[in-house]
């Protein structure tokens, strides 16, 4: 085996889990790779010594030890009193009366620590309510712009801007407006680029980048934004983060279908769960790899890991993520000939996700439905099934291609000209649709004759 990379060596340095066995093993055995990483970790060390860093700043104004002090006192005083002025808007329930109280126009609520709570709340409502998070990310925006330089360090207003315009993207990726999104994180990383040093952020928001592009299929931008925020998370010490990108560039690697590639990834991101006792790592990583062995064809490795999801994730009562690994155990039943089974839990994995307001996601599972039922029942059955989650999107009001698409699939049902590219090609749009919502639906070529 060759030496290990600079790259490897750095991962080592972070967590030692992140190698292989192999690697690991090498490095063991290797003088020469030992010193590298020894030279590495030395340099981490130093660069934690505060001496390091005497005498920087003189490139900009001074800051004593006692302006610090005075600032750390005051970005804690301003967070305490944003709590109390914003407590009644901090559930979605409050989104209108949020939107109507003009908060960004009053004077008493332009300070960093108000921008930077409507920040954090953002971020942890992006899943839960997309629009409000976009609310509070524009408003974040709005304050940290209107903050004023004589009151504030200039890094400091650069930050924040940042960070306030990296929640506007993130909101806008969850509502699937993705140009939008990415005009945010452009402005986002402009930002975060003033400042002197690398940092936190625009590690994060070249992520936030690389999850914009994937959504968007732009599936060469997304790894290229996914290794870029991983070799900045590297740089900075920051695991999880780094962990991220590499979910994310397994992501990318399935959907090109390069499975063992992307098994490759997840396996590494679930040795790193297990090392760090980390349960929604493992749960997620089982799941993510079980998907590609059971695209690859190695079915006792898939139930492997879907079996240890399932059970995670019901020990932390994440409903969607138990359906979605039923959804996964269903399609493995199917490959192994259990049909009826397969076909029970597909319906049941409808039913659910529909409960949960998930209806792309059901219409997905449909798709993959029609397409046992295709080489089982036949046409009728076919039509039945999408028939009733066409009913669905209807009551609901979702008026988009999805359910374009899925009529028409319905209706080649009915006639009996149904085929199996006609079904992977319906399927492919409407995993597409999920992340892309303005793509509109066109029937495909017919088949040559």
């Amino acid at each position: 085996m060759k030496h290990l990379s600079q790259r490897t060596l750095g991962l080592y340095a972070i967590e030692a889990t992140l190698l292989s066995a192999e690697e690991r093993d090498h490095l063991a055995a290797c003088h020469d790779c030992q010193r590298a990483l020894a030279g590495i970790q030395t340099f981490d060390s130093v660069l934690r010594e505060p001496e390091t860093w005497v005498g920087l700043s003189d490139a900009a104004p001074r800051q004593t030890n006692d302006d610090l002090r005075a600032f750390a006192v005051r970005f804690a005083e301003e967070d305490a009193e944003a709590l109390e002025l914003l407590d009644e808007f901090k559930e979605p329930v409050a989104a209108a009366r949020f939107v109507w109280a003009g908060i960004a126009a009053k004077p008493r609520f332009r300070t960093g620590g108000v921008a930077r709570l409507l920040c954090r709340w953002a971020n942890g409502m992006c899943e839960r309510d997309p629009l409000y998070a976009l609310k509070l990310a524009e408003v974040a925006t709005q304050i940290s712009y209107a903050l004023p330089d004589t009151s504030y360090p200039r890094n400091a207003i650069h930050e924040l801007r940042g960070e306030a315009l990296k929640e506007q993207a993130n909101a806008l990726r969850f509502l699937g407006r993705l140009p939008a999104a990415l005009r945010a994180v452009t402005k986002s990383e402009l930002e975060y680029r003033r400042l002197p040093h690398e940092n936190l952020g625009l590690a994060a928001v070249k992520y936030v980048r690389g999850c914009v592009h994937y959504e968007q299929d732009e599936l060469d931008d997304a790894e290229a934004a996914a290794h870029d925020a991983a070799d900045a998370s590297l740089r900075l010490g920051l695991a999880d983060t780094y962990m991220n990108a590499r979910h994310l560039l397994g992501h990318v690697l399935f959907d090109r279908q390069e499975y063992a590639a992307a098994a490759n990834v997840f396996e590494g991101i679930l040795r790193y769960g297990k090392a760090k006792g980390s349960v929604v790592w493992i749960a997620r990583e089982s799941l993510s790899a079980g998907g590609c062995y059971l695209e690859l064809g190695r079915a006792a490795e898939a139930r492997h890991h879907l079996d240890d999801a399932r059970r995670l994730f019901s020990e932390m009562g994440f409903l969607t993520e138990i359906t979605r690994v039923d959804w996964a155990i269903a399609r493995l039943m199917f490959s192994e000939g259990n049909i009826p089974e397969a076909v029970h839990r597909l319906r049941r994995c409808i039913a659910e996700l529909t409960s949960h307001e998930m209806l792309t996601e059901a219409a997905v599972v449909a798709v993959d439905l029609a397409e046992i039922l295709h080489a089982t029942s036949g046409p009728r059955e076919i039509a039945k099934v999408l028939a009733n989650v066409v009913r669905t999107f209807m009551d609901a009001g979702k008026l988009t291609s999805v359910l374009t698409a899925l009529a028409y699939l319905k209706d080649a049902a009915t006639a009996g000209t149904v085929t199996p590219g006609l079904v992977a090609y319906v399927r492919r749009f409407v995993q597409r649709a999920e992340r892309q919502p303005e793509l509109l639906f066109v029937p495909p070529p017919p088949d040559p004759v």
